[in-house]
Order: C-alpha cells, then sequence, then structure tokens
C-alpha cells in the first residue's frame, strides 16, 4: 500500500491521538468526532500500512475483550523534492533522530541550528536528562532540562553559539527538578503552559503527565 494515501486528514488525527498513548475506537471516535465505523476502517488501513498496532485486552464494565490501538514506531515516512535529490523512504527513527526532527518543527527557523548545535555538546549526558524544552525568545533561546541529577547544573551551562563570525544566538539554560519545574509553571515566574514550549526530548512523556496533574488541581 502507499504511504502517501495514509496521510490524510482523517488518518493523521487517530496518529496524533496515538502519540499520546493507547486509544480504544470509540475513545478514537470521540477525540476525533466521527463514528466508530469509519474510526475502524482507517485503523484497518493503519494496521495493513505497518503503523499502528492492535491489542485485545479484557473490558472489566462488560466482561467482553476489547481492542486497544498504539503506534508501532518510532518512524517516521520522509520525502525530499529537491534539484538532484528526489527520493521517500521509511525510516525507523532512533532517540538522535527524533530529537533532531523535533527540532526541525520548532517554527523559528532560525533557532533550529543553534539548537542542533548545542543538542551535540549535551547528547552524551542524555542519560542524566528526563526532559528537555525550548522557547524562543527575543534575540536568545531558553532551554529548559529537567533532571534529578544535581550536578548536571555545573555541567551544562548557557552559552553563546556560533554561526558564523557575525552570527550568533545565546542559549539560556535552566536545570530544574520536575518538582521545580512543576512549580515554576504553577507560578507562572519565567514560564507557563501556554507558552509556546517545544518538547525536543521527552521519552517518557514527562510533560503532558505534569500539564494533566496540573489541570486536576485547578
Amino acid at each position: 500500500m502507499d504511504q502517501e494515501t495514509l496521510f490524510t486528514a482523517s488518518k493523521w488525527e487517530i496518529l496524533k491521538s496515538l502519540s499520546n498513548g493507547q486509544k480504544s475506537p470509540l475513545e478514537l471516535a470521540r477525540e476525533t468526532k466521527t463514528s466508530i465505523a469509519n474510526i475502524s476502517q482507517q485503523l484497518r488501513m493503519l494496521e495493513l500500512a505497518n503503523i499502528v498496532k492492535s491489542v485485545r485486552v479484557g473490558n472489566r464494565e462488560r466482561g467482553e475483550p476489547r481492542l486497544l490501538y498504539s503506534l508501532i514506531g518510532p518512524l517516521s515516512y520522509i520525502i525530499s523534492a529537491s534539484p538532484n535529490f528526489a527520493e521517500k523512504k521509511q525510516l525507523i527513527l532512533t532517540q538522535y533522530n527524533e530529537i533532531i526532527f523535533r527540532i526541525w518543527f520548532v517554527k523559528d527557523e532560525n533557532a533550529q541550528y543553534y539548537l542542533q548545535k548545542f543538542f551535540w555538546e549535551i547528547e552524551s549526558k542524555l542519560d542524566k536528562i528526563e526532559m528537555i524544552i525550548v522557547k524562543s525568545e527575543y534575540a536568545k533561546l531558553r532551554m529548559i532540562i529537567i533532571s534529578e541529577d544535581a550536578e548536571l547544573k555545573k555541567e551544562i551551562k548557557s552559552k553563546d553559539i556560533k554561526k558564523s563570525k557575525n552570527e550568533s544566538r545565546r542559549i539560556d539554560v535552566s536545570v530544574l527538578t520536575k518538582n521545580g519545574f512543576q512549580i515554576s509553571l504553577k507560578q507562572e515566574e519565567e514560564f507557563s503552559v501556554n507558552d509556546e514550549l517545544n518538547v525536543i526530548y521527552d521519552p517518557l512523556n514527562l510533560f503532558s503527565k505534569i500539564k494533566k496533574e496540573m489541570e486536576k488541581k485547578v
């Protein structure tokens, strides 16, 4: 099956929903405001294309099994259309690939070069990091690193990243614990959950969990 035909608006809404976790067809239908029949048809196509998978689990409410769907990933479908290079391929993403992809999706295109260069400098410390968030500010970039390692503050410092002799951009780094980050979001001292925060590293989906915890307390 040709992969391009899969990325219609309806299928894309399903993929975006499943990126946040396992869902049943009923949950997907409610989220996407469509019928169960339509969702089931779209899921069959996505499953045939090896993009989503299903598992049958017990339903405690009715005592019957039900299907839950999730993404097979991490994977990406890449299309290049440029002079002398027009290609397409499906790529199984490594942790490094996924971070670079997230950087490429930062809306501030000027920031992408500086973020990639800074990430290469801290890549060796990822085992100590739980989450990396970026916020674009005038003439500089704000990077929030979530870690429980007390020594990381000494190891990762704010710095100016150079692009050329006359071009550079400041990356201001804040290393916070999960609790410290939650307090900062709640008090909105330096940033808030409503700011345009770009999550470029979050293997445990921590940011989504923190947002849900805050919403429950409101």
